[in-house]
């Protein structure tokens, strides 16, 4: 066996004639790796949807995505001047949070204000009572409410698991500091 493997535990399993058999089961450390990873894969890809969301908005200019996106509000009970200062802010705040968390830099935080944001949108849109499908009209970020509760989703995931954030600056910054 390498070094780098790690060996399988054999448990007896009982099926439901009651025989047993053997079943290999990972590893505790190996399972932890594994929730790590997961969430270091999560919270990369979370981090780069949010990054080109806003990126990709501030490069081909926000005046045209708020122009876009002030349209479908202006028969809403928001005040336009409301709707407008949040979407022209919007890209801004998703490219600074999809940064933080592609490099799991004050993860929490991040997480938090994006979910923060997130609500804020879902409340636009569901005044715009914008449930059922999107149209091709519709700027992703004003979409469906169904896509942002599954976004709101993988926040809740995120900052439930925390403690899996392993791979990060954040981790990288604690052990420095109690060094």
């Amino acid at each position: 066996m390498n070094q780098g493997d790690s060996p399988k535990r054999v448990a007896p399993v009982a099926t439901e004639r009651g025989t047993q058999v053997a079943e290999v089961t990972a590893r505790p450390e190996d399972l932890s790796l594994s929730r790590r990873l997961a969430y270091g894969i999560l919270r990369l890809s979370l981090g780069l949807n949010m990054f080109i969301h806003g990126a990709g908005r501030i490069h081909t200019g926000v005046h045209d995505f708020v122009s876009r996106a002030e349209k479908l509000f202006a028969d809403n009970v928001l005040p336009m001047s409301l709707v407008h200062l949040f979407l022209t802010t919007l890209p801004a705040i998703e490219a600074a949070v999809g940064f933080l968390l592609i490099f799991g830099l004050w993860t929490r935080w991040a997480l938090t204000a994006e979910g923060l944001v997130l609500t804020a949108l879902l409340f636009g849109t569901a005044l715009r009572a914008d449930f059922v499908a999107a149209n091709a009209n519709t700027p992703s970020a004003v979409g469906l409410v169904s896509q942002q509760m599954v976004y709101l989703l993988t926040f809740y995931a995120l900052l439930a698991m925390i403690h899996d954030n392993y791979f990060s600056l954040d981790t990288l910054l604690a052990r420095r500091r109690r060094n």
